[in-house]
């Protein structure tokens, strides 16, 4: 079997492999201290709809929703950047058109020889579509725990296993028992409460 010499097998990535690497992979911007736009990779362009010319210069709150832009949240979160702190997050932005955008992103300072701030690099993932489809979710299951919780039927809900998992009030009215009595209990249990003669 053919060996790879020292020199090959000890090979590691350059920085601009590496730069090269995370720029077709990640949406990545470059801030000034000050937080104007220096520049943006074409994934970020292509998330946020915008050419290289409309967003360089641009400062980061133009991205972001007015309230939070206006914010003093806003300027901590800056602040802390020029101190010098990574921060990492999900977070939401608006893009070109004014659609909702959220990303799941790191904020890293990057510093001369001599300490001086030179600028701050945004590396991140569109995560959207995951966003939406939990806060779908939420929405659905807060509707769907007001309507259980109105209803004057009694309403026990099992998951695949047969575990209860909700009970709404009903429930309790009806049966007497309190929702920490048969929460995470087989539902069959809480029949035989009911009915403990079919033992």
């Amino acid at each position: 079997m053919p060996q790879l010499s020292d020199d090959r097998a000890n090979t590691t990535f350059e920085p601009m492999e590496l730069l090269s690497a995370l720029d077709r992979s990640m949406a990545i911007i470059e801030f000034a201290p000050d937080g104007t736009v220096l520049r943006a990779n074409r994934n970020y362009l292509k998330i946020f709809g915008y050419q290289e010319q409309q967003i360089r210069g641009l400062h980061h709150r133009a991205l972001c929703q007015a309230d939070y832009a206006n914010s003093s949240a806003f300027n901590t979160f800056w602040s802390r950047l020029q101190e010098g702190q990574s921060i990492s997050g999900q977070y939401l932005y608006l893009s070109f058109e004014g659609h909702l955008v959220w990303l799941e992103a790191s904020y890293t300072p990057v510093f001369a020889a001599d300490g001086q701030l030179l600028k701050i690099i945004q590396f991140a993932s569109d995560v959207s579509t995951r966003v939406k489809a939990e806060r779908c979710d939420n929405e659905r299951t807060q509707l769907f725990t007001q309507i259980a919780e109105r209803t004057h039927n009694s309403l026990v809900i099992t998951n695949a296993k047969g575990v209860v998992v909700y009970i709404n009030e009903a429930v309790t009215h009806l049966l007497g028992y309190q929702p920490e009595e048969v929460l995470g209990q087989p539902a069959a249990l809480m029949l035989n409460m009911v009915y403990p003669e079919r033992n």
